[in-house]
Formats: structure tokens, C-alpha cells, sequence
């Protein structure tokens, strides 16, 4: 990856800058390289507008799109691949997260906000599309209505699904109190410390819905059902995307690419098949 200084400046070569690449007959590895010659431009960072609430460091910047994003600066490292790899899962099973966007962050914008952007380096960043009006971080609850209990059942499958060990909900303050789940940079087993290694077949227990969600929020088996099938929906192409979304300055090669798109897929086929077994697909 290299950066010129504009977002539209990329050049991504990864057989040149990879020289660890150990799968080139595995089938991922053709698709995730489609995948990130596929992978849509950064937005470019106009203006700041606030420092956002969190540990993460993350700021509101609106974007050449017209949007607002809270948007996570390089400096976090390896949390970004997970925080951009589960939002797109996410997205291609219809759970409740938000659009995600690779932001390049220009350094005249961190030059003119040197103590709220202090953290900040120039180049590309992860962007979460801004959820206005809506609360800090809450824990998991039971709900009584049946829209967020939805929103739950699936975020227990995507959570499940992923291994994550950090589950974070915020709410809309505004009817119909839509609940999301944000913040994923710690979402993928072993945190930011993830190798081919953690996420091989032996190495993680058997995939199930996240115990947490179920436990905490009394979710049912028939909610989870509906939930799975959400699942059916993300292909092996979804989830190739997800993996070849990160920039290879993030610091994640195509060998741990091909890894986590198989852990991914793995993980998927296996969740349908115990929790769907044979039922007909709708």
C-alpha cells in the first residue's frame, strides 16, 4: 500500500510486499486478491468536529461524502483489522452495526487539532459511520420488545460466530431505541494477537452462540433460530471482502488473511449446521 497523500493514491501489489505468503494454491487466497483490487476508496477527512467518548482515542471527522465518522487513528494497529472485518460481517448478515469506511486522515487536519487529535498519524484510518443520539456504552440487558430482542438474537450469532470477548452495545435515545454494536477492535480471538496459529480448528471450542447475550438477556432458542439464518446470507465472496478490507499498512499479510477467511468460514458453515441441522432455507 502506498499513500501520496490523497486517498485515490493507492497501489497495492500484495505478492510484491508479502513475502511470507505460504497458501498460493489455497482458493481464498484468488478471492481475497480480487477482493482488495475491489476494495472502495478511502473518504477524505474534511474538517474535525469532536472528541468522541472511549479508550480508543477516536474522534467525529466529516468526510468528502458528506458524512460524519468517528474515525480510529493507525496508531491502534491490528484492533482495526478486527474493527473493519466484523462491522462487514456484520453488515452481510444484517445485524445491528455500523457502516464501516476507510477514512485517510490528511496531516493538516492533525496539525490543526494537536491536542484532541495528538494520537493521530496521517494516513488511513478505520471510520464508523457516526450513530447520533445515541447513549455510552451499556451493559447487556434483557429487552421486552421484540425489535431489539431481534437486534440481540443476532449480535449473540455474530459474537458467537467471531469469539469475541468484548461485546458493546449503545442505544438510540430516540424512539425506536435501536440498540448497535460498536467498538470490535477487540472482537477476534486472542485480540489484536491473532495468528494463522489461534485460528486453527483445535484451537478455539466449538462454535456456538455467544453465552453471554443468551444468558444476560434471555434470549430463546427459537430467537436464535431466526437469528442463524441471517448466516445463510454471507457468502464465502461477503466474507473475502471482510478479510481484504483492512490496508496492508495495518499490519496483516495475505497468509493471515486466508487464515481468518477460513476460521470465518469454518466458524459459519459449522454455527448453521448445529443450530439450522437441515431446515429448508425460507
Amino acid at each position: 500500500m502506498v499513500v501520496t497523500g490523497r486517498a485515490t493514491d493507492y497501489e497495492f501489489s500484495i505478492r510484491e510486499r508479502d513475502p511470507l505468503i505460504l497458501r498460493t494454491s489455497n482458493p481464498w487466497t484468488a478471492m481475497i486478491e480480487t477482493a482488495v483490487k475491489r476494495r472502495p476508496a478511502a473518504v477524505n477527512a474534511l474538517d474535525f468536529h469532536r472528541v468522541l467518548p472511549g479508550t480508543t482515542d477516536p474522534v467525529a471527522l466529516g468526510c468528502s461524502d458528506d458524512r460524519i465518522y468517528a474515525v480510529k487513528g493507525i496508531h491502534r494497529g491490528r484492533e482495526l483489522c478486527a474493527e473493519q472485518v466484523v462491522a462487514h460481517l456484520g453488515q452481510a448478515m444484517g445485524a445491528p452495526v455500523a457502516e464501516v469506511r476507510l477514512v485517510h486522515v490528511p496531516q493538516e487536519i492533525i496539525d490543526d487539532r494537536p491536542v484532541e487529535m495528538r494520537f493521530f498519524k496521517a494516513g488511513v484510518s478505520h471510520g464508523s459511520l457516526m450513530i447520533e443520539n445515541c447513549t455510552d456504552r451499556l451493559p447487556l440487558e434483557p429487552y421486552a420488545d421484540t425489535h431489539n430482542r431481534r437486534r440481540l438474537a443476532q449480535l449473540a450469532i455474530l459474537w458467537g460466530w467471531v469469539d469475541s470477548h468484548d461485546c458493546q452495545v449503545v442505544k438510540l435515545k430516540t424512539p425506536p431505541e435501536s440498540i448497535f454494536s460498536v467498538d470490535h477492535g477487540e472482537c477476534l480471538p486472542y485480540g489484536d494477537v491473532w495468528s494463522p496459529e489461534t485460528l486453527g480448528p483445535d484451537a478455539l471450542p466449538k462454535v456456538a452462540p455467544h453465552l453471554a447475550v443468551r444468558m444476560s438477556c434471555g434470549i430463546s432458542d427459537r430467537e436464535i433460530a431466526t437469528a442463524c439464518k441471517g448466516l445463510r446470507h454471507v457468502s464465502d465472496e461477503h466474507i473475502a471482502t471482510a478479510v481484504a478490507s483492512p490496508p496492508e499498512g495495518w499490519g496483516i499479510n495475505l497468509n493471515e488473511r486466508v487464515a481468518l477467511a477460513e476460521f470465518l468460514a469454518r466458524r459459519r458453515d459449522d454455527m448453521i449446521a448445529t443450530i439450522l441441522g437441515n431446515e429448508r432455507e425460507d
